[in-house]
């Protein structure tokens, strides 16, 4: 390679540099943002990091204070509200119990849903060649207290449940 070349070479690199750079403004940021200098910037990013993790991990324990909460008002469960008919504790419990979804006779029904309606194990449509993922609103319950929790499958299964 001659030196003409190496040079052709250099300015092409440089234009391209210039035109990522012109087309992606975070290299610019990147650039332009000053880079801490001594080590207290660095203890001042690890403060700031560590108060992060304290208001992640706050919040964590808030969420679940709520849910105990909400558990012991009746509001996840049955969906029925407290003091409600059937929900005194001296009340006999109904035969499905307050979390239904495991039932066997209950998951036979909402599994018996899903093929008489052609949806997948989540109740999405089936659709060839698709593979459903465990849907966002599903991480952490089991399967079929996620469906349980769809009105239309849950109106379903009490139907067959009902014997109608």
């Amino acid at each position: 390679m001659t030196e003409a070349n190496k040079d052709d070479f250099r300015r092409t690199v440089a234009q391209i540099d210039g035109l990522v750079r012109e087309a992606n403004p975070l290299i610019q940021m990147m650039e332009n943002s000053p880079i801490p200098g001594n080590a207290q910037d660095l203890g001042t990013i690890n403060t700031l990091h560590r108060e992060v993790r304290n208001m992640i991990t706050e919040v964590k324990n808030n969420a679940r204070q709520i849910q105990e909460f909400m558990s012991r008002m009746n509001l996840m469960g049955t969906g029925a509200a407290p003091g409600a008919p059937g929900t005194s504790p001296a009340a006999p419990q109904s035969s499905v119990g307050a979390q239904p979804w495991t039932n066997p006779q209950v998951t036979a029904a909402i599994d018996e849903y899903l093929r008489s309606n052609n949806l997948n194990q989540w109740g999405y449509p089936e659709t060839p060649g698709v593979r459903q993922g465990v849907p966002p609103q599903a991480v952490g319950k089991n399967r079929y207290q996620f469906l349980w929790e769809n009105p239309s499958v849950r109106a379903a299964a009490q139907k067959a449940m009902s014997g109608s």
